[in-house]
């Protein structure tokens, strides 16, 4: 891939589309330049600065919780600077600018991926410029956060398998390459982030389809190629592991699954404030949940079984903060911003539109009038790839408390379908009644999203207040 080639053939509007991801992500770097890290971004500081000098096999602080790939990303941009970490304004702009490039040379990845090697030129630039236009994606950019690599890995793993599932796996130069790139990206995602391993079960579901029910035969060693590829990233880690903490786990020492399934039951979502003299850990209560129960193991299913609207609006209302951008940074300045409502409109907007335009694709992948031009396996595979990741994602999400950021993927890829909608309210797919139904439809969502956007906030005490 050549990015000055690409850029020699880029459209007017994804120039113009290029410009305001410059543009928006220098305007939120200058925003956070002087802001220090908290949080989070501290004990991914700390654990670059404990690899930077001890090297990757050490126990650098909080590598109990935190595996080492973005850590050692972090190292990586200190070793380029003396006065990385030493001074927060050069801090911010060197982790700003190392990923920044590397969204823009995966937004130049996909375009040139899906306008050579796919169904037609037109996925690819829309593709480019609607990630360009994220700026729930551009605001994280200056962030010590795994948010920005954990949603490239993902991208880039799930249009990998797009292009090359619908074909036969025969044992050739080309396969053997992307088999282990696609292993390694999988490792290397869940890795940057664990609740990454929806990708792994995505990709076994797909595959096992592909295999099985499809009849499309999979080399055994070309799914050795994959398993070597995915293997070699746990190494330093299960080195790691076994050498500081006697523990034979390729992921994390601490066992945090329980007390994340303790909080999705306790709370709908939390945030993380900023705001001097205030409370750092904002909790937005369940109000379907009146027991404690985040260290209990046995307490947490008895009380499935004994309040039923915990399992049945829980993960519902998981699910939905989990689309409910409310706060564009992971770290609240102010509690009731601006832009706060303007943000929920506009985020639930892009999800209807994006959600109406998946099932528009499928109507139109399953539909016997328009089969001949939307039936190719390409459509299918890009549609199945789809669907199975955001099932395993949203599923995996639907049982945990919450933060925005953990919605970024789910919104991006969602966004990717907002031209289906809009091709087909232009055209003539569906009828002016049909048309006239559905647009009244996202109109009473985004309403309803709206109303229920403000009562999920009330839950939160330090956010009630200012109603």
């Amino acid at each position: 891939m050549n990015v000055l080639r690409q850029l020699k053939y880029l459209s007017g509007v994804e120039w113009s589309a290029l410009l305001f991801a410059l543009v928006f992500s220098h305007l939120v770097l200058f925003y956070n330049i002087s802001d220090a890290f908290y949080w989070d971004e501290i004990s991914y500081i700390d654990g670059a600065n404990g690899i930077f000098k001890n090297g990757l096999i050490s126990c650098y602080p909080y590598s109990h919780v935190r595996t080492y790939v973005y850590p050692t990303f972090l190292a990586i941009i200190k070793s380029f600077s003396n006065f990385f970490l030493a001074n927060i304004y050069i801090s911010r702009i060197s982790i700003f600018y190392a990923q920044l490039i590397l969204y823009l040379l995966s937004l130049f990845w996909i375009r040139h991926t899906l306008r050579e090697k796919y169904i037609n030129e037109n996925i690819g630039s829309w593709c480019f410029c609607l990630l360009c236009l994220n700026i729930f994606n551009l605001a994280y950019l200056s962030f010590a956060l795994t948010e920005i690599l954990s949603l490239m890995c993902i991208l880039i793993i799930l249009i990998k398998l797009i292009v090359f599932l619908p074909y036969k796996f025969q044992f050739s130069r080309d396969i053997i390459k992307n088999m282990f790139v696609l292993g390694f990206l999988s490792a290397s995602a869940i890795l940057i982030r664990p609740a990454n391993i929806t990708i792994i079960m995505t990709i076994i579901f797909l595959l096992g389809c592909k295999h099985t029910i499809l009849k499309g035969k999979i080399p055994k060693s070309i799914l050795l190629i994959f398993c070597i590829g995915f293997l070699l990233p746990f190494l330093p880690q299960f080195i790691n592991n076994v050498v500081f903490y006697k523990a034979y786990t390729p992921m994390l020492v601490a066992n945090l699954g329980l007390a994340q399934l303790g909080g999705g039951l306790q709370y709908l979502k939390y945030a993380t404030s900023i705001i001097p003299d205030s409370v750092a850990q904002i909790y937005y209560l369940n109000p379907f949940w009146p027991m404690d129960t985040a260290h209990n193991f046995s307490a947490f299913f008895q009380a499935l079984i004994s309040h039923p609207k915990v399992w049945i609006f829980t993960p519902l209302l998981h699910i939905f903060n989990l689309l409910d951008q409310d706060y564009i940074f992971p770290f609240i300045k102010d509690l009731m911003p601006w832009y706060r409502w303007l943000l929920t409109i506009l985020v639930h907007s892009i999800v209807s539109f994006g959600i109406l335009g998946l099932f528009i694709a499928l109507y139109l992948l399953l539909n016997k009038r328009y089969n001949r031009q939307y039936s190719s396996d390409k459509y299918f595979w890009l549609l199945m790839v789809t669907i199975i990741f955001l099932a395993c994602y949203v599923g995996l999400y639907s049982l945990v408390a919450v933060e925005s950021r953990f919605g970024l993927p789910v919104i991006t890829i969602i966004s990717f379908f907002i031209p289906v909608t809009l091709r087909a309210f232009k055209s003539n797919i569906l009828s002016a009644t049909v048309k006239y139904l559905i647009g009244t439809g996202l109109v009473f969502y985004v309403v309803l999203a709206f109303s229920l956007s403000r009562w999920i906030a009330k839950q939160a005490l330090l956010i009630r207040e200012l109603f």
